[in-house]
């Protein structure tokens, strides 16, 4: 049974309505005028509110904007009631909806085609319509993070034979030239030895690059243990070639969505890349918490900073933000010569369905349409 709130100036009213709603079931709280129900609604979180539209101090739509600007009770449904007929708010509310009236129809609320009847059928129609559209855009988005998974998974299978590639080939080969040179190093005259020798170090140092490019192509995977497991794993590779001290504090009860991990997880390693290659950082720590219905990833360094203004268009961090914002998320960044830097990435775990009317519409019923 539902928590209900009655609010009328009118004891009479109160009580009739009331003891009603008691006789249904229904547990019952009143207040008198809109800021006494404001603070009853306040404390005692009622599943719905019943008041006359015309109340003391405050009106109802009044309360209604109140209630929906304070989040603890912003959901709560309001149901408006009034015993009296009032010509100019059925006008004015027959113009916004676009319907025409006219001097009969406005002389004879209770007649059948009222225009309240009419204003009635038509948001219900608009209602209708809102719902479908609502729905249309909940599939268009799901369809959206099937879409965004799909690319996700088709770019790491296109990193992994990249590599496997580049290490089954170009590795291969310059390995076998570096053993080449260092033989021909051996047999030829001093100068050209040394010489030769020098070549043959710059291919295995080339041979080294290649072998951490291909680690960078086919990082450990979040498949098994997760995201936080997968992301902890890449920073100890990347931190013991840079030198950094790394550390990963998951805070997460559950792990996220396969899509949202298949987003998260490129970006932080993208940044940990960045930290790697430019901050020139002593520690670089990486923070997973939920929130807002999301996932929340933060890569902190105490590097050099930058002026953001001076990289606006670099390419991992552009790349970043549209992962960010093709999943429904946000990307901060925060950073200052000499201050580290800070990026904050947020995913959405999903877009919430439409809840009509429970979301938080408001109905007004005229004294000759209420039965209870």
């Amino acid at each position: 049974m539902a928590h209900v709130l009655v609010v009328d100036a009118r004891s009479a009213t109160r009580d009739l309505v009331a003891r009603l709603l008691a006789d249904a079931g229904h547990s019952v709280v009143e207040a008198e005028e809109g800021h006494g129900a404001l603070e009853v609604a306040r404390s005692e979180r009622p599943d719905v509110v019943i008041m006359g539209i015309l109340t003391p101090r405050m009106d109802g739509p009044d309360l209604v904007r109140r209630l929906r600007a304070d989040p603890a009770v912003q959901r709560t449904r309001v149901v408006f009631f009034t015993p009296t007929y009032m010509a100019d708010h059925v006008r004015d509310l027959c113009d916004a909806c676009g319907i025409a009236v006219s001097a009969a129809d406005l002389a004879s609320p209770a007649a059948k085609g009222t225009p309240v009847r009419r204003v009635d059928r038509h948001l219900r129609l608009l209602s209708h319509r809102l719902l479908e559209k609502d729905r249309a855009l909940e599939e268009a988005r799901r369809s959206r993070s099937r879409l965004l998974a799909d690319l996700v998974q088709a770019e790491e299978a296109e990193r992994t034979r990249i590599a496997w590639g580049v290490h089954d080939d170009s590795i291969q080969v310059m390995s076998a030239a570096a053993l080449r040179l260092d033989a021909l190093a051996g047999v030829a005259r001093s100068e050209q030895g040394e010489a030769i020798g020098e070549v043959a170090d710059k291919v295995r140092q080339a041979v080294v690059r290649l072998r951490a490019l291909t680690f960078d192509l086919t990082p450990p995977s979040t498949a098994g243990a997760g995201l936080g497991p997968a992301i902890e794993s890449y920073m100890r590779e990347v931190g013991a070639d840079a030198g950094f001290r790394s550390s990963v504090e998951d805070r997460l009860n559950a792990r996220p969505p396969a899509e949202v991990e298949a987003v998260l997880y490129p970006i932080a390693r993208e940044a940990i890349r960045n930290a790697r290659k430019h901050a020139r950082a002593h520690t670089v720590t990486v923070t997973l918490r939920e929130h807002d219905g999301g996932t929340l990833l933060r890569i902190e360094d105490d590097g050099v900073g930058f002026v953001v203004e001076h990289r606006p268009g670099h390419l991992g961090q552009r790349s970043m933000r549209e992962r960010a914002a093709a999943a429904g998320g946000s990307l901060q960044l925060q950073t200052a010569p000499g201050a580290g830097c800070g990026i904050e990435v947020w995913v959405p775990h999903s877009v919430p369905s439409p809840a009509l009317p429970s979301s938080g519409g408001s109905l007004t019923i005229r004294g000759d349409d209420l039965s209870l």
